[in-house]
């Protein structure tokens, strides 16, 4: 003997006498668009606005800035001695 029903709406396996949480209607499915493009230095998704403008994120930022400041007193090898 079946001890159990299926909601005709979305299928679910129902006990005897309980109620479906659907509310008899399927749930509308939710469509938006996200703008993202890749970090230059890393390949990070970016989303935020500062990202998408500069095309790196704010971590890369720092550690590029940081990369690009040449300690006067450091000897590349190559140099002009």
């Amino acid at each position: 003997m079946k001890q159990y029903r299926t909601c005709p709406t979305c299928g679910a396996t129902l006990d005897p006498g309980e109620k479906c949480i659907c509310g008899g209607h399927k749930t509308k499915i939710e469509l938006f668009t996200v703008t993202a493009t890749r970090c230059r230095r890393c390949g990070g998704i970016l989303t935020s606005k500062f990202g998408i403008k500069n095309g790196i994120g704010p971590c890369c930022r720092k550690k590029e800035l940081a990369m690009s400041q040449i300690d006067p007193m450091q000897i590349a090898l190559g140099d002009d001695l």
